[in-house]
């Protein structure tokens, strides 16, 4: 219920705002946006998997502030230090919840609204895409997104320095980051006969890294006691995204990079003028879809894709809008039709990772992988969802946590 408000509310801003193009009011509906996003991820109540794993570091193993040497939640040390404050104060867990999704979802969203034209299309698409991954799943690993995306920017703007150290205290969020340092290397990239060469080489070197790597690949993700907590939860995700057929592939990794494609050279040839400043950011798209190629053979890579959502949701809105608004001035229910079946596709691509099941032959009962977020209850009545419970159950997760520590 408390999705669909937010998303019904959006849908209106959208046809005002991004469409119509009125202005009255619009950062007024923006914060009520913003403030509405942050009070759903604070105020959650064993909503999200690895929030499970957060919930018993944060009561278990995080000390307090002047016991920090004595640490053994293997947190990075940013992360650790806003447990243990909000701990050493005497604060529940959903204070941090509250402190992690202030400090995303206000950079994030704010992000947005200096990049893109259509604000609200873009939160929108935010909402369905990333939001319940940088806020119910990688807490830690969002705060450092979240930096890296202010940090991009100085690196297009080639203030070197800005742009690395905020890279480094993303890293004491989140030590995966420190692979990411390159990116200023990598800039050069771009929808042309060398970044198409390495999109093509990159889906093999995954087979490679995977092959030689493999049992490393797991330090990428998680560390200390949490990464031992959550081993059976991520096995399990590992095994399931490896089951994916060549369909699978195609419909869901492959589509989403030649919507990025597709999405750049409509922009370029086709939007009015003005409207391809976003092209700009075709290095970090390029970057995002190497590792959604990457993904294929080695599953843990997607988590780096998180680093470059933003971008790729510009390009897609960008494209989707100007589509959109052509057809909105021609009046042709047939160019809406054609319209909505052209981006079907790219909405497979992007919820696949709700519609799967988890768990496959192995359990005589299976879960969707939707049921991690949906249905949302709150600390105020701390509902329970019974196969939400039986999922962490499954997964060793669910009987580490008290229900009633919240």
């Amino acid at each position: 219920m408390v999705y669909g408000i937010v998303l019904g509310l959006l849908l209106v801003l959208i046809y005002r705002y991004d469409i119509k193009g009125d202005n009255v009011n619009r950062d007024f509906w923006y914060h009520v946006v913003l403030i509405s996003l942050i009070l759903i991820s604070g105020l959650r109540y064993r909503v999200g998997a690895d929030t499970i794993n957060y919930i018993y570091a944060f009561y278990h193993d995080i000390p307090h502030i002047v016991k920090l040497d004595q640490d053994t939640s293997g947190f990075e040390p940013l992360f650790l230090l806003m447990n243990s404050f909000v701990k050493t104060l005497g604060g529940k867990f959903y204070i941090v919840q509250i402190l992690q999704a202030i400090f995303v979802n206000g950079l994030v969203l704010a992000y947005i609204k200096k990049h893109s034209q259509y604000l609200f299309s873009c939160i929108f698409l935010y909402c369905f895409y990333c939001f319940p991954f940088y806020n119910y799943e990688e807490m830690r690993a969002s705060m450092s997104v979240a930096l890296c995306l202010y940090g991009n920017d100085y690196f297009l703007e080639k203030k070197w320095v800005k742009g690395i150290l905020l890279f480094l205290v993303g890293c004491f969020f989140h030590y995966s980051t420190a692979l990411l340092l390159i990116t200023p290397l990598l800039l050069f990239l771009r929808f042309n006969f060398v970044g198409y060469a390495v999109l093509i080489l990159s889906f093999g070197m995954g087979y490679v890294i995977q092959q030689r790597f493999g049992d490393y690949l797991m330090l990428l993700q998680l560390s200390g006691e949490v990464a031992e907590k959550a081993e059976n939860y991520a096995n399990h995700d590992i095994l399931f995204q490896q089951r994916i057929n060549m369909f699978g592939v195609f419909s869901t990794k492959i589509s989403l990079v030649l919507y990025m494609i597709g999405a750049y050279y409509y922009i370029k040839l086709k939007s009015k003028q003005g409207d391809d400043y976003i092209l700009k950011f075709q290095p970090f798209v390029i970057l995002g879809s190497i590792f959604v190629l990457f993904s294929v053979p080695m599953p843990i890579a997607y988590r780096f894709v998180r680093f470059y959502n933003i971008y790729m949701l510009f390009f897609f809105v960008h494209f989707f809008m100007d589509v959109v608004k052509n057809n909105l001035q021609e009046m042709k229910s047939l160019a809406w039709v054609r319209a909505l079946v052209l981006f079907l596709p790219f909405c497979n691509a992007i919820s696949h990772e709700y519609r799967e099941k988890y768990g496959g032959d192995e359990w005589s009962h299976n879960v969707y992988q939707y049921r991690r977020f949906y249905p949302y209850y709150s600390v105020l009545d701390k509902g329970t969802d019974k196969e939400r419970e039986f999922f962490y159950r499954n997964w060793e997760i669910g009987n580490l946590v008290n229900k009633d520590e919240y």
